[in-house]
């Protein structure tokens, strides 16, 4: 069966945080969910330290049904991803783990990304770089809507025609990842609950809020960000329409969080002023009991997103997990999850034809605008029909028949298309297609013998070549001076100064041995390094130099000269006998 390993930080996977983003939700519910579904009796951790390795397992033993062995595999040791035979990282910057990989084997594993937010310049940036750096036709970038593939092939055409015209290529540069369309996924036994479970839920929460029983009360669920999520005053303007013709009162819950104070009254303000006839609750959404209950006190999910900065859109899945019809901008990710007429309704949008935002994109990339200033500005010339957004609230507002087929429709639709139990093996399925990939496509740019793994990160030795008088070579020669001895080296030892090369260089106790196999008289590297395993020459070469730094050899032209030396003076000591 086929599996990856997880790269793993706690940035990617943990939503216990000030400031939650869908990344960090999308993250942790894949982790739990491939633990529970993937069928693993083992899993594979990717870490640059002990302790985030120890995270990683703290997040998957509560979720696993049965025994699980947890393998860490340290950052250093990249060649041990053979086993698992993919790297799985949940984000879509993959340049570094491929040019990492070339340094050994790059047929020894895929590397798998995923799209979450690609309007940074960081991912932007990232996208570009899979033109040039070494990725395979066995590696992928996870789209999670046909909306983001789209986007994530514009721009790699975008720099492949400059490759082109820059270099004067005969064709333009491909993309050689694979692009496959996944959606995320939502474990729906987390939120389809029974029907007295969802009713005790209701009831505690609308009692909690205040909320009427006769009052149908729409949800949105997310941040709670104006330039980083949904404007919120479309949707106040058509909640207030709908309020003033609805057979029935009308609340707003906010369940998220604001980025500032400045936000949070911006929000209240813009409320009070568009929407006076509906009743907004604000409820922190990074809570597990308001992100797990919330649910279950609306009748309606509603997002309006506008942003760029979204893809792909998880809370609309979670409310048809839950049995909510929804209204949502006809929007990126959104236009593939949710149906409109069958288990809700998707609003129009409105965006400026291709070409008219030059100087926002100009703006961004020299830094007169920050990222929430690009992305916000690109939110207040997007337009939501805020009639249209009214007329659904409305006819949902009155058709509590309705409510309920839409919810029974979305919560069907979510369980067949959206499940974890449906979309892990999806992954698996990626994952096995590119390990066949890996056994029959051309590589792509072969490693040369000679050449640096990264052209940009060549050896030191090499790139400033040009910097020392002489080089360390197997006919240097090399002899001890009179301060050579292994007090001397404990005592250098001692100093932090000296310590920074542990690990590359030999360990005290290899550079004693080899010391005590110096002599006086100068040799050659190649036999001083004779007697030294293969594997622990280089370290031991190194080390030559640093005992050369440190005063207790001698080098190259001294260390001859002081053999001749020795060698005319023994001559002219030896007896002469007549002829």
């Amino acid at each position: 069966m086929a599996t990856a390993a997880f790269y793993y930080h706690p940035d990617g996977y943990e939503t216990r945080r000030k400031e939650l983003m869908g990344r960090h939700a999308a993250g942790e519910a894949f982790l739990h969910a491939y633990v529970q579904h993937a069928g693993q009796d083992k899993l594979y951790c990717y870490a640059q330290t002990q302790k985030h390795y120890n995270h990683f397992v703290s997040k998957v033993r509560d979720r696993a049904e049965k025994p699980l062995v947890c393998s860490w595999i340290p950052w250093g040791q990249w060649t041990r991803l053979t086993e698992p035979g993919c790297l799985f990282m949940p984000g879509p910057v993959l340049k570094d783990l491929s040019w990492q990989r070339r340094h050994g084997d790059t047929r020894a594993y895929s590397v798998c990304g995923i799209t979450h937010t690609t309007a940074t310049q960081t991912v932007m940036d990232a996208l570009g770089d899979l033109l040039v750096a070494p990725v395979q036709p066995w590696d992928a970038l996870i789209c999670t809507s046909a909306s983001v593939k789209t986007m994530v092939t514009q721009l790699s055409e975008n720099h492949s025609q400059y490759l082109q015209q820059h270099f004067g290529l005969p064709a333009s540069p491909s993309c050689r990842v694979q692009l496959p369309v996944i959606p995320l996924g939502v474990n729906c036994d987390d939120l389809d609950k029974s029907a007295e479970q969802r009713a005790a839920a209701r009831h505690e929460w609308r009692e909690k809020l205040k909320i009427p029983k006769d009052a149908v009360a729409f949800l949105f669920v997310g941040r709670l960000s104006s330039y980083g999520k949904a404007h919120p005053v479309p949707m106040f303007l058509a909640l207030e329409e709908a309020a003033k013709s609805a057979s029935v009162p009308i609340d707003l819950i906010l369940a998220g969080w604001f980025n500032s104070k400045a936000m949070e009254e911006d929000f209240i303000a813009a409320a009070r002023e568009f929407c006076p006839s509906t009743i907004v609750h604000i409820v922190d959404g990074r809570t597990p009991e308001v992100r797990s209950f919330i649910w279950y006190a609306a009748d309606v999910f509603t997002s309006l997103s506008d942003n760029i900065q979204e893809t792909f859109g998880l809370t609309p899945i979670e409310a048809m997990a839950a049995g909510l019809p929804s209204v949502v901008s006809d929007w990126n990710g959104y236009k593939e999850t949710i149906k409109d007429g069958i288990d809700g309704f998707r609003v129009p949008t409105w965006m400026a034809a291709p070409g008219m935002g030059e100087k926002l994109a100009f703006g961004h990339a020299i830094g007169v605008l920050n990222y929430d200033q690009y992305i916000g500005c690109q939110s207040q010339f997007t337009s939501v029909d805020v009639h249209a957004a009214a007329q659904a609230y409305l006819t949902l507002a009155n058709d509590a028949a309705l409510r309920k087929e839409m919810g029974e429709a979305a919560r069907r639709r979510a369980r067949a298309e959206f499940d974890w139990r449906v979309i892990i093996p999806a992954y698996d399925a990626l994952w096995s297609e590119l390990a066949e990939i890996r056994k029959r496509a051309p590589e792509v740019t072969p490693r040369v013998a000679g050449q640096p793994a990264n052209p940009l990160r060549d050896d030191p030795t090499r790139l400033f070549r040009s910097y020392p008088t002489h080089y360390l070579e197997a006919d240097t020669a090399v002899a001890k001076t009179s301060a050579c001895n292994t007090d001397l080296v404990s005592r250098l030892k001692r100093l932090s100064i000296n310590n920074i090369a542990d690990g590359i260089a030999a360990d005290r106790q290899q550079i004693e041995r080899m010391i005590s196999k110096l002599d006086d008289d100068a040799s050659p590297v190649k036999t001083v390094l004779s007697t030294i395993p293969d594997a622990e020459k280089r370290n031991a070469a190194l080390s030559l130099l640093w005992l050369a730094k440190m005063g207790m050899v001698e080098l190259n032209e001294r260390a001859k000269a002081r053999r001749y030396q020795r060698a005319r003076a023994a001559r002219c000591a030896a007896p002469t006998f007549p002829s």
